[in-house]
């Protein structure tokens, strides 16, 4: 016996071992979908028999179950209106929706406190309707007044 085909003999036999478990897995596999294929044929054979116990037709006696609708409104998101809180600004009518404030007045609040121009009694949380609203200059009265603050 040569080496070359010791070698060879000696590779087979590890290459039959690494593949001896997905072999049985494949064969446990096809006699699974032998049973799954013997169940098709048992009911297609039935089909008929299934037609005339339900009058003819071929509907099933369940009816079809309700397709869920996604709810639509004026509120979207994570506010689904349950929050009656109003906002914390004296003239405005929308409910409060983060920190005490409806959607614009919490932007022109992130705004006024990145520009370090907020007024005191703009505060988180605040109370509703306890808060004046100001009116902000734009343009180049806006300019003006932020380089008046910074000098």
């Amino acid at each position: 016996m040569s080496v070359e085909r010791a070698f060879r003999e000696m590779i087979r036999d590890e290459v039959e071992i690494q593949l001896r478990p997905m072999r049985e897995t494949v064969a446990k596999l096809q006699d699974g979908t032998a049973g799954l294929n013997g169940l098709r044929e048992l009911a297609e054979r039935l089909a008929p028999l299934g037609s005339l116990l339900n009058g003819g037709s071929r509907r099933s006696s369940t009816p079809p179950a309700p397709v869920a609708r996604r709810r639509r409104g004026p509120v979207r998101g994570k506010n689904r209106g349950d929050n009656a809180r109003p906002c914390a600004l004296e003239d405005c009518k929308r409910n409060a929706r983060s920190k005490g404030y409806c959607a614009a007045h919490y932007q022109k609040f992130r705004n006024l406190a990145r520009s370090n121009r907020l007024p005191s009694d703009w505060v988180e949380f605040a109370a509703p309707r306890s808060v004046k609203n100001i009116s902000l200059p734009r343009g180049r009265a806006a300019a003006k007044a932020l380089a008046q603050g910074k000098a």
